[in-house]
């Protein structure tokens, strides 16, 4: 294998490791408040709230049936190949 097809597979593995850390840490550091203000501001709940609760019911169904956003599209930019680059893929 040569070195240029080693250091493609090894810079893949490290671009999707980094683009699951991220995807998981975004998903922790939002959804985790999310749902449990959602929970709490539930029927019978300790914080029980109609509007709150239905805000951010619409907003965690949304997002939810969104596969890629433009969140993902800005923090990982746009990704192209063509006949100058010889085949290599390019990040901007």
């Amino acid at each position: 294998m040569s070195e240029y097809i080693r250091q493609a597979i090894l810079s893949g593995i490290l671009e999707t490791f980094e683009m699951t850390l991220f995807a998981s840490l975004f998903s922790y550091l939002i959804g985790m408040p999310l749902g449990v203000i959602l929970y709490a501001t539930s029927r019978g709940r300790l914080l029980e709230n109609r509007v709150v609760n239905a805000v951010i019911g619409f907003i965690v169904n949304v997002t939810r049936s969104l596969p890629h956003s433009r969140i993902d599209r800005a923090s990982y930019g746009r990704c192209y190949s063509d006949r100058r680059t010889n085949g290599r893929v390019i990040f901007k």
